[in-house]
């Protein structure tokens, strides 16, 4: 896949974001009832646009860009539905827009931004997954180039002491209800041992 249309992905979504933060500015607005919720959700396209930012710049894995790509369509579609459930509710009386905030759409809105803070959880997981590449790549040609031995120690422990891969399976050890994470991935270890394949999960701080 080409990596520009990750970019271009990511620049569209981020659009789509822009938009659906003014639209949690004027709901909150006009239905009081609903500050919380919307907040949340407020708070959750935050963080998702300062992924987006790191991710569209960032250089990826082969193996990741259609999970990749799948992600942030997903992503376009649920950030779309949020805008079009706070317009459902702004086209009524303020008396009948707390009720029906009330009945179904603090429900929806949880649910959605539910479902959004899992897909930006993979994206994380994929910029973790980026960089653990990126450190195994470079102690690779370390290790290729003479006779690697001085480089190869210390490139080696920082790839354990920053993204120390768990030794459960990373469904285990996050898996939400969504099952995002089918689009992510088993990354192949390092060139020494191509015959096995595992699942990463870095303990590295994920943005949040």
């Amino acid at each position: 896949m080409d990596p520009f249309s990750i970019t271009a992905a990511c620049v569209s979504l981020l659009d789509t974001v822009l938009s659906a933060s003014s639209a949690t500015v004027t709901f909150i607005r006009e239905c009081r009832e609903a500050r919380g919720e919307v907040q949340a959700v407020s708070g959750e396209l935050h963080v998702l646009s300062t992924v987006l930012d790191v991710l569209r710049d960032e250089k990826l894995p082969a193996t990741l860009e259609s999970s990749i790509h799948s992600i942030l369509k997903d992503c376009n579609v649920i950030v779309s539905d949020i805008v079009k459930l706070l317009k459902k509710h702004s086209g009524v009386s303020r008396a009948d827009r707390a009720a029906r905030w009330a009945l179904n759409g603090r429900g929806e809105v949880n649910k959605l931004r539910s479902t959004l803070e899992a897909h930006r959880s993979a994206l994380n997981l994929a910029l973790e997954v980026a960089a653990i590449s990126m450190l195994r790549d470079t102690r690779a040609d370390v290790q290729e180039g003479n006779d690697g031995n001085r480089l190869a120690h210390p490139l080696h422990s920082m790839t354990h002491v920053k993204f120390s891969p768990r030794s459960r399976d990373f469904a285990n050890c996050w898996s939400p209800r969504t099952g995002v994470t089918s689009k992510l991935l088993e990354m192949p270890t390092d060139h020494q041992q191509p015959q096995h394949r595992r699942t990463l999960c870095s303990s590295a701080t994920w943005i949040r």
